[in-house]
């Protein structure tokens, strides 16, 4: 029943966040919150490659590459298992993994403090709907076993609805950032 709901969810927030206007702007406004949250050189912050209209983060990458802090992609090793993470380098080459995700060349994986994370669809109590792979779940499942790591959640306002279904296994996330608002 309630995977039903979430299918259903899932195919609407998938239409909707592809009809947001003006992306780019609220996109700018969305990175300028994240560079003044992590202006810090000591974190490791693991983002992700948009695909699907996922909110871009490229410009943000590139503030953190300048400012030589340690940014990681998600690599997905496995089905069914948590995410690795790649360090990404300015110069290094992205090559395609599995679904399409781009993902660094490189060979050097390591574990980050900050997980940034897509998401179709969220709600005011900080639950997060997903494409349902799971994989963000068991990564942060995975990683809290070993010490702490900060959740942020990013998407458009659009995205946001009443209450997201959730089940034992959906993780929260500890900040959702928009392009008009921080949830705490």
């Amino acid at each position: 029943m309630i995977e039903k709901i979430k299918r259903d969810l899932r195919t609407k927030f998938l239409k909707k966040r592809k009809l947001v206007k003006n992306k780019i702007n609220k996109e700018k406004k969305i990175v300028e919150r994240l560079k003044n949250l992590l202006n810090f050189n000591s974190l490791v912050t693991a983002v992700y490659y948009s695909t699907k209209s996922e909110v871009n983060l490229i410009n943000f990458v590139c503030h953190m590459h300048k400012n030589q802090q340690k940014i990681l992609l998600p690599v997905i090793n496995k089905i069914n298992s948590p995410l690795l993470f790649k360090e990404w380098k300015a110069d290094d080459k992205l090559i395609s993994g599995k679904y399409g995700i781009m993902t660094p060349s490189t060979k050097f994986y390591a574990t980050p403090k900050i997980l940034i994370v897509p998401m179709l669809a969220f709600d005011k109590n900080k639950d997060r709907l997903g494409y349902g792979g799971g994989y963000y779940d068991r990564t942060i499942s995975f990683l809290e076993k070993n010490s702490k790591i900060l959740k942020f959640g990013v998407a458009f306002d659009e995205q946001e609805i009443k209450k997201v279904p959730t089940m034992r296994f959906d993780k929260k996330m500890d900040l959702i950032l928009t392009p008009t608002k921080i949830i705490i």
